[in-house]
């Protein structure tokens, strides 16, 4: 529970997938403020009911930040280069492309715009004096001290960023020693991403109510907060302030 309407808080979410509505409730269940700020760390596109409708929203909120995911990359290569479409469509992106399409020219190049101009990492996110490390799928040593956005990434370092589930895959013992080497680079620094649901991740567990919910591994130092939206499961949203999750 907020202290107060005038506290600012910080809260995050990924891979919405299209959930317009569980997004909506989640928005309403966090009391979520003019002054709060948002951050959606990728993959709100392809595979939900309203597919292109929370881009739209988050594109239109001020306070919230958004973070490239795969499914964006996919979108935005495939309009803007006529690349990816196989591998769009295949994973979700065709009604997205047709609900693109009825929209007009102005409205196109705007969410165009918004994709590219957004982030791809944020290294550097402070809250209560912890540092906090946001990115999509997994973090890249060269991005440690400063954000970049996502038009100024190069070719070989997209894959690492919005693919690899290096930290987050299902081998216990594989990944034990990618935790060694994330403790290594990252000491003082908290990773959160998405990309990888947790019913998939190595350290993601079953709760009570019979979901996967937001998981932790290394002593709290590597969080993921993908709890399946996509496939009609929980949407997490995580409050950095006290560390509260939320699901809907």
């Amino acid at each position: 529970m907020r202290a107060s309407l005038g506290d600012k808080m910080i809260y995050l979410m990924s891979d919405i997938h299209g959930h317009k509505e569980k997004f909506i409730k989640m928005l309403k269940i966090i009391n979520f403020q003019h002054n709060d700020t948002l951050y959606v760390l990728g993959d709100v596109i392809d595979r939900g009911p309203d597919p292109l409708a929370v881009l739209q929203m988050v594109a239109d909120m001020r306070n919230a930040v958004f973070l490239v995911g795969n499914h964006e990359y996919m979108m935005y290569k495939s309009l803007t280069e006529k690349t990816y479409f196989y591998s769009w469509f295949e994973n979700g992106g065709e009604q997205t492309y047709y609900e693109f399409k009825k929209l007009g020219y102005i409205e196109q190049l705007y969410l165009l715009n918004y994709i590219k101009k957004s982030y791809a990492v944020i290294p550097n996110l402070y809250c209560d004096e912890k540092k906090y490390y946001l990115v999509h799928a997994a973090p890249l040593e060269k991005y440690i001290d400063n954000p970049i956005k996502f038009y100024k990434l190069k070719n070989g370092e997209i894959y690492n960023i919005l693919w690899d589930r290096k930290y987050t895959g299902k081998s216990k013992h594989k990944n034990n020693l990618k935790e060694h080497e994330l403790f290594r680079l990252y000491k003082n620094t908290t990773l959160i991403c998405g990309h990888s649901r947790t019913e998939k991740c190595y350290f993601g567990e079953k709760n009570q109510d019979g979901y996967y919910h937001i998981a932790k591994a290394n002593k709290g130092k590597l969080i993921d907060i993908d709890c399946g939206c996509a496939n009609n499961k929980l949407l997490g949203c995580l409050r950095l302030d006290d560390m509260k999750e939320f699901y809907v």
